[in-house]
């Protein structure tokens, strides 16, 4: 059995990917349009056992 804890792996990615954008001087709309995507985003994964 393997865990990953992938809270922690990408914990960091949307914090950088905001700063990259405003610093490449994307639109602010366009930059919080991506920011309540990333905090609304839920992922389910389902796996069925053979």
């Amino acid at each position: 059995m393997i865990f990953i804890d992938l809270e922690k792996t990408y914990d960091k990615v949307p914090r950088v990917l905001w700063r990259v954008l405003e610093k490449k001087g994307v639109n602010n709309a366009v930059v919080q349009i991506t920011k309540d995507m990333y905090e609304k985003l839920l992922l389910v994964f389902k796996h069925k056992v053979v």
